[in-house]
């Protein structure tokens, strides 16, 4: 069976919760089982929620310390995956480089011609990078409902209906065509500055 960090975690919350209850029984035995005079039901009902106060409160900072340790191992996980990820494509990156440079350039021309906030810059990059709104909210350190509304605010300052239009706006021209000659569809994208784009990844003559 292979543990995720949402299964430990699950399994972490009922271990507590147990462990919590066996230990409000425990004290609420040694508290009648000391009471030399006897204790009324109202006392006892004190002493219960006196009791289920503290151990709450003490198994809530637990689980808040827990999930914030979830979430800085994942964001960390994140972290080296795109360190990885970077070093096995810097050999190609290095035999392309002039080319990567004018399409780097041209992109963020573009992202600035749509006025999108440093933000909604940050999240359509991370997209374009083939990141969930899930993984952008852990690198950013925000809620995924906000890296959503972040994309979803991009796309309308573009024109554009979603990730693949984004990612096809600035890519098709730079891939080769299939062998049928067939291209994709680029109705849902917004038309491309083509001479422009090109000559923006186009390597120097004297290079």
């Amino acid at each position: 069976m292979k543990w995720t960090m949402k299964s430990i975690g699950s399994a972490v919350e009922w271990r507590l919760g147990l462990l919590g209850a066996i230990a409000v029984l425990m004290l609420l035995g040694l508290e009648v089982a000391t009471e030399s005079d006897g204790i009324s039901p109202l006392e006892l009902l004190l002493e219960v929620t006196e009791l289920l106060l503290t151990i709450g409160a003490a198994v809530a900072v637990t689980l808040l310390f827990g999930r914030l340790q979830a979430q800085h191992a994942e964001r960390m996980n994140l972290t080296r995956d795109l360190q990885a990820a970077r070093q096995d494509g810097e050999s190609w990156r290095r035999q392309v480089q002039s080319h990567i440079d004018g399409l780097g350039t041209a992109i963020g021309r573009q992202f600035r011609e749509w006025k999108l906030t440093e933000a909604e810059f940050e999240v359509c990059l991370l997209l374009m990078k083939g990141l969930t709104h899930r993984q952008i909210s852990v690198m950013r350190g925000t809620s995924e409902a906000t890296a959503r509304q972040q994309a979803r605010s991009a796309y309308e300052k573009s024109g554009l209906k979603g990730r693949a239009s984004l990612c096809a706006y600035f890519l098709e021209d730079l891939l080769p065509a299939r062998d049928d000659g067939a291209s994709v569809d680029r109705a849902s994208a917004a038309p491309i500055r083509r001479n422009r784009i090109a000559g923006d990844v186009t390597p120097s003559q004297h290079a």
